[in-house]
């Protein structure tokens, strides 16, 4: 199922901790691939209800860049691989105008090597969804170790109730030898 909106998606999430179902998480920017889909499918196999949050998060994206997906795709890959349910959201309601609050952890994204404005932005995204959606686990692919560790850490610090689970994924497979 999906549902749009943030208001949408909290009717849901309030349902399911009222019958006490344990909630698996993955938060993606959109474009899911095949390493999302290990993360769903994981998600969904270790928890009664997998909710696929899907938000290019501007704050995280380069300025003027953009950012294309297509959310039917992504809607279809995220239920095919187990999803339960997809929550979609938009500029508005995730970073309305005047919102000021970043989660910060000083300049230790710089020691895992990522740039200020990829990691620590990912990490607010992350944290803001994790709190929205209030799940036993969350999800994060291998092949973004520097975003899983700076939110494995921010869960901690904050004292949320989610247990934060890394898993090998890929963003595709590609053959880079060719036969003579």
């Amino acid at each position: 199922m999906h549902l749009a909106g943030l208001s949408a998606g909290k009717a849901f999430i309030r349902e399911v901790a009222r019958t006490g179902q344990t909630i698996g998480t993955v938060h993606t920017l959109g474009a899911l691939h095949l390493g999302h889909a290990e993360l769903i499918r994981r998600a969904a196999l270790e928890n009664d209800v997998a909710i696929v949050t899907v938000y290019p998060n501007k704050i995280q994206l380069r300025p003027g860049g953009s950012y294309n997906f297509n959310l039917d795709d992504d809607i279809g890959l995220a239920l095919r691989s187990g999803a339960t349910a997809v929550i979609s959201s938009s500029d508005t309601e995730m970073f309305p105008p005047g919102y000021r609050t970043f989660v910060s952890q000083g300049d230790y994204h710089l020691r895992l090597d990522g740039p200020e404005a990829c990691l620590k932005e990912a990490l607010t995204g992350a944290v803001r969804w994790i709190c929205y959606a209030r799940p036993t686990r969350s999800y994060f692919g291998l092949k973004d170790i520097g975003q899983a560790i700076l939110v494995k850490r921010a869960v901690a610090d904050l004292l949320l109730d989610c247990e934060i689970r890394f898993v090998p994924t890929v963003r595709r497979m590609e053959c880079r030898f060719r036969r003579a």
